[in-house]
C-alpha cells in the first residue's frame, strides 16, 4: 500500500469496504430537552446569557415545579431556552426565597430575605464566591444600578458593591452618619431606592404606598446625607406608586416612576428643582481630628448667599443643645445669628462669647425658613486652637 501511495499520490486502496456510521443522516438527539414553560420573579442578563431566578417550570411530562431559591441559566444567545442543564443551586432549603439577581462585571448577586450570595460567573462557569448575612433584601424594589456598581437597602443599612469591596454608606470609618435605631424605624418593606445620574445622587424613598413621602438621599461626591420630609408625596394615603427606574431613551437617563392618578398610572419625572421651606442642616460632631483634646473656639465664618430666614446655632461635646444661650454647660452663645442675605457671595462672622470651657467639639446647625430657593452655603471655617496639657 505504501508503493501504491508513492506512485499515485491522494489516492489510497483499502482492503476492504467502508461502512457508514449507524448515525449518519440521523438528527442529533439532545440530552437536555427545554421545559415547556418557565416563569421567573427576578432575572439578569450576563455574557449573553438570562439567569432567571425564583422560577415555575413545567416540564415536557407535564408536570409544575416551584423553586424559589433556585436559578437557571439560559443557553448562550438563547435567551428563551432553558434546560435543566443549566440549574443553579447555590443554598437550597434555607427557608429563604430569591428576592432579586442584579450583575456587575463578572458578578451575580442573589439577594435573598436575609442573605446576600456573590456567584462568580467569568469563563463560563458559575461558582459560589461569598456569602453574607444580613445583607439580604426586604423587597425587589431596594436595589439599584450606579455608576459604581450595585446599591441597596435594608433595616442594617445602605450597601454599595463596586466589584471587589461592599461598602455601608451610613459608616465612615469607625464613625455613624445615622443612627441604627434612627435607620432602624424609617426603612420599611415597601422602601425603594433609586439613583439620580445627573447629580450622582442616591434616593431612598420610605415607603411606595404612603403620603408622607419621607426620603433620605446620599450624595456620591460629597458622601454625605440630606433628609427630606414630605419631598416624595404621592397625594393621598391611598395614592400607590411603581417602582423607579432610569428612563433609558434619555441623555440623562431621568429618574421616572408610574404614580397613581384616581384609576389611571401617569409617568412622572423626578423634579430636580430648588423651592423656599424649612431647612435644618447640622454638620457632624467637629473634633478637628482630637477627640481627647480640649479647644478654645473663637470665632465661625461662613461664605453664603439669599440666607435670609436662616439663623446659625451651635452645640458642644456632641449634646445637640441648640438652645442659643449659654445656659447649661454645652449650648453655644453667639454675637449674632444671622446669615447673608444678599444675592452675591459674602462671608459672615460669628464671634463666639459664651462656651463651655472644657469644650473637645462642636457641632453647628442652619436652620429656619428660608425666603429664596438661591439659598445656599459655599464654606464654613472655624477658628480655634488646641489647649497644652496641664
Amino acid at each position: 500500500m505504501a508503493n501504491y501511495a508513492l506512485m499515485n499520490p491522494g489516492q489510497y486502496r483499502l482492503p476492504n469496504s467502508f461502512n457508514s456510521p449507524t448515525f449518519q443522516g440521523k438528527k442529533y438527539e439532545e440530552d437536555f430537552v427545554p421545559f415547556k414553560t418557565i416563569r421567573w420573579k427576578t432575572a439578569c442578563i450576563n455574557e449573553r446569557k438570562v439567569y432567571a431566578g425564583n422560577v415555575e417550570i413545567v416540564t415536557n411530562d407535564n408536570v409544575t415545579k416551584l423553586l424559589p431559591d433556585t436559578i437557571f441559566k439560559s443557553d448562550l444567545g438563547k435567551f428563551d431556552r432553558f434546560t435543566e442543564k443549566g440549574r443553579i443551586d447555590v443554598a437550597t432549603g434555607d427557608g429563604e426565597d430569591i428576592i432579586s439577581l442584579k450583575t456587575f462585571a463578572d458578578r451575580i448577586l442573589e439577594f435573598k430575605d436575609k442573605t446576600l450570595h456573590i456567584i462568580n460567573v467569568s469563563g463560563g462557569k458559575e461558582f459560589l464566591e461569598e456569602s453574607l448575612k444580613y445583607k439580604g433584601l426586604l423587597n425587589s424594589q431596594a436595589v439599584c444600578h450606579t455608576d459604581l456598581g450595585v446599591a441597596w437597602v435594608n433595616k442594617n443599612g445602605v450597601f454599595l458593591y463596586d466589584g471587589r469591596n461592599i461598602q455601608n454608606l451610613l459608616e465612615e470609618g469607625a464613625k455613624r452618619k445615622i443612627l441604627p435605631s434612627t435607620w432602624s424605624s424609617f426603612v420599611t418593606n415597601s422602601t425603594q431606592v433609586a439613583y439620580f445620574p445627573a447629580k450622582r445622587q442616591l434616593f431612598i424613598i420610605k415607603s411606595a404606598s404612603s403620603s408622607n413621602g419621607n426620603m433620605y438621599i446620599f450624595d456620591f461626591p460629597t458622601k454625605s446625607w440630606i433628609q427630606n420630609d414630605a419631598k416624595f408625596l404621592l397625594g393621598s394615603s391611598s395614592a400607590h406608586q411603581t417602582n423607579i427606574v432610569n428612563y433609558p431613551y434619555s441623555n440623562q437617563e431621568e429618574v421616572v416612576f408610574g404614580q397613581q392618578d384616581s384609576n389611571d398610572i401617569k409617568v412622572t419625572y423626578w423634579q430636580d428643582s430648588a423651592s423656599v421651606g424649612v431647612i435644618d442642616i447640622q454638620t457632624k460632631d467637629l473634633d478637628f481630628g482630637n477627640p481627647a483634646i480640649q479647644k478654645l473656639i473663637s470665632k465661625i465664618y461662613i461664605t453664603s448667599k439669599y440666607a435670609q430666614g436662616i439663623t446659625l446655632k451651635a452645640s458642644t461635646n456632641g449634646a445637640k443643645d441648640f438652645g442659643g444661650t449659654f445656659n447649661s454647660n454645652n449650648q453655644v452663645t453667639l454675637n449674632t445669628t444671622s446669615l447673608n442675605s444678599a444675592a452675591n457671595w459674602v462671608i459672615s462672622e460669628h464671634q463666639i462669647t459664651g462656651i463651655n470651657p472644657d469644650t473637645y467639639s462642636i457641632q453647628l446647625q442652619l436652620s429656619g425658613t428660608a425666603a429664596n430657593a438661591g439659598f445656599a452655603i459655599n464654606d464654613i471655617s472655624i477658628i480655634y486652637r488646641q489647649k497644652g496639657a496641664r
